[in-house]
């Protein structure tokens, strides 16, 4: 069993990590609202849409930065928030444009987390739910049908917006440029702080090491 002192001192360095990844996690989230500045270029089809999807992404900013101050994350909530986002976000361009990009970041950010990082079965009925549920509330007449595959193509489209052929060709380039910029840049911050808690390590061992004498008595 570890020294007390030792175990409250663990919980201090998770504490630390934990705000850290949220931190990281709150500007990717914040970065959405940067989408507003595109709808006076588009004609919006639902607007409880549009206020559920920014409902659901303050919900998420709040949680992380609360988390970020008390080094604290509620996992149920985040795997919740997660699944409303992702829930609504396929109504922007349907299941198969955008959400996977949403999907592999959401992962990415929960997996940090011991909780989902020891469950890969958890993990696995996120993603499936992320994909399964807006799919079968399409079939059941919930949501509007956003996409169809054909011989020879698959269409898709937005319950929530409708733009012109040539504004959504723009936007389809510039979302998924960012969205993947976004999400690389969230695993570069996690990943940097991963590798300085490793660092840290790394030098307390070597300092061990040369305070004990090369042949010590027995």
């Amino acid at each position: 069993r570890l020294p007390p002192a030792l175990v409250k001192q663990l919980e201090v360095e998770e504490q630390k990590a934990t705000s850290e990844r949220t931190r990281a996690g709150f500007w990717g989230y914040a970065s959405l609202f940067a989408f507003l500045l595109i709808v006076p270029f588009v004609e919006i089809k639902n607007w409880w849409m549009v206020i559920a999807f920014y409902a659901v992404v303050t919900f998420m900013c709040v949680l992380l930065w609360v988390s970020g101050k008390t080094g604290r994350f509620s996992i149920g909530l985040g795997i919740a928030g997660n699944f409303l986002l992702a829930l609504v976000w396929t109504r922007i361009a349907g299941i198969f444009i955008l959400t996977p990009v949403l999907a592999c970041g959401v992962v990415l950010g929960l997996t940090t987390t011991r909780w989902m990082a020891t469950r890969p079965w958890a993990v696995l009925l996120w993603t499936c739910a992320a994909f399964l549920v807006p799919a079968g509330l399409e079939v059941a007449g919930v949501f509007e049908k956003s996409w169809e595959v054909t011989r020879s193509a698959i269409f898709s489209q937005s319950e929530m917006l409708e733009i012109s052929s040539g504004v959504g060709a723009f936007l389809l380039f510039f979302a998924n440029i960012v969205f993947v910029t976004i999400v690389g840049l969230v695993a570069g911050r996690m990943h940097s702080t991963a590798k300085d808690a490793k660092r840290v390590v790394q030098i307390q061992k070597w300092h061990m090491n040369h305070l004990l004498p090369d042949n010590p008595r027995l």
